[in-house]
């Protein structure tokens, strides 16, 4: 992915620093960790390193347990990390593994936004 820079996302009512460091948390509870959300600090640190596909399930990974603070799904439903982590995971395979298998739904989706995004790069 040779888009890999630091930028600002824009998650419901925060603003998040997404930044692309060295490889410094391999191993965290003796499991791979290539990413990580620090919800006090509004940040997301994602290996830059790692291969594409890796790179962009881990970018989707951590935004969605920024989806998961903001909605406060954590205070409530997902009250204990392990539940959170489990439900982060499964959806990252999901999500991502629907937009391989059906690229064109990226599209159907999303097209609207992307023309626009389009039309104002024009601009």
């Amino acid at each position: 992915m040779n888009n890999v820079k630091d930028r600002v996302l824009n998650v419901g009512s925060r603003t998040i620093d997404l930044k692309f460091i060295e490889p410094n948390f391999l191993d965290d509870n003796l499991c791979d960790c290539y990413g990580q959300y620090f919800e006090r600090k509004n940040l997301i640190e994602v290996q830059k390193t790692l291969p594409t596909p890796e790179l962009q399930k881990t970018i989707l990974h951590e935004l969605l347990h920024s989806f998961v603070s903001e909605s406060k799904l954590s205070q409530n439903i997902l009250s204990e990390d392990k539940d959170e982590e489990l439900l982060v995971s499964h959806m990252e395979t999901q999500i991502y593994q629907f937009f391989k298998n059906n690229p064109e739904m990226v599209l159907v989706i999303f097209g609207h936004l992307i023309e626009r995004w389009l039309n104002l790069k024009k601009v």
